[in-house]
């Protein structure tokens, strides 16, 4: 379809998506876990609606750091992976996952 066109010339929105979900396949965390905020930190913000989406955020990329490390991917960057992706290094990411889950 046109997910594997976007291989090539990964950007932001695409990789989110597609680490999101295999954060959720494999880390067995559910997308509605993902969007919770963690109460007992929540109350000690002066603010805490400036944080509705920044949280979701935190905890995402935790759980996918946790999954990269799993993986066996030890130079895994929220920057250069995530924000700035590179076909190279998403093919090799993914590739890395792939081998994971299948042990």
């Amino acid at each position: 379809g046109g997910e594997a066109a976007q291989l090539p010339k990964p950007n932001y929105e695409f990789v989110r998506k597609l680490y999101e979900n295999l954060v959720i396949l494999l880390v067995g965390i559910s997308r509605e876990e993902m969007q919770q905020p963690i109460f007992s930190a929540i109350e000690c913000l002066q603010f805490p609606e400036l944080h509705d989406s920044s949280i979701p955020n935190i905890v995402f990329s935790k759980n996918l750091s946790k999954l990269m490390s799993a993986s066996g991917l030890q130079d895994f960057s929220l920057v250069k992976d995530l924000y700035k992706p590179e076909s190279a290094r998403l093919r090799r990411n993914l590739s890395a996952i792939i081998n994971f889950a299948k042990f």
